[in-house]
């Protein structure tokens, strides 16, 4: 069933809205307001004026996108596959990039694993992915991980009852 929520907001891009301004009759009623201002502008200026306004608003974006390609290479894949177990974000970043936050290094690796220099395990743990070199035993590291936290749980929910201690509370009597 399709969403017919009335107050759901809809929107415009910049070249929709562009393109409406370029309309005919709205270039003229810009011209009409400019030259209400006194101003001496021709249907030809503006309109040359308004393409060149949308050019510049639907100019694609500079891509960093291989800028860190070869600090990539040269020091964050080793580091990964020298650790010789899975590796988070916050360990390449702790070893190898040093900024104040992980989202760098964090977006180093993905790359990484784009330029199929790494793999990724599919599941999140503890809202970090984990990284290791390429056709690394995933499913075997995931039960591994599964494994030890289910020995965990166990483990603190057996503290949890020898804290309670061994005696048997005595029910409470009832007072008439």
């Amino acid at each position: 069933m399709a969403n017919t929520n009335s107050t759901a907001t809809v929107k415009v891009s910049r070249k929709t809205i562009m393109s409406a301004m370029l309309d005919a009759e709205v270039e003229a009623l810009i011209l009409a307001t400019i030259q209400a201002n006194d101003a001496e502008v021709t249907q030809e200026v503006l309109h040359d004026a308004l393409i060149k306004w949308q050019g510049a608003l639907n100019k694609g974006n500079k891509s960093t996108v291989g800028t860190n390609d070869a600090f990539i290479e040269s020091d964050v894949v080793p580091f990964v596959l020298s650790a010789g177990e899975p590796v988070t974000a916050k360990q390449v970043n702790d070893a190898v990039v040093h900024a104040e936050k992980t989202n760098k290094a964090s977006a180093m690796l993905r790359r990484a694993v784009t330029l199929g220099l790494l793999s990724r395990d599919r599941v999140r743990k503890n809202a970090s992915y984990e990284y290791a070199e390429p056709g690394y035993d995933w499913e075997t590291h995931i039960r591994e991980y599964d494994d030890a936290m289910a020995e965990r749980a166990t483990a603190r929910i057996a503290k949890a009852r020898n804290n309670r201690g061994t005696e048997e509370i005595a029910p409470t009597e009832e007072v008439d």
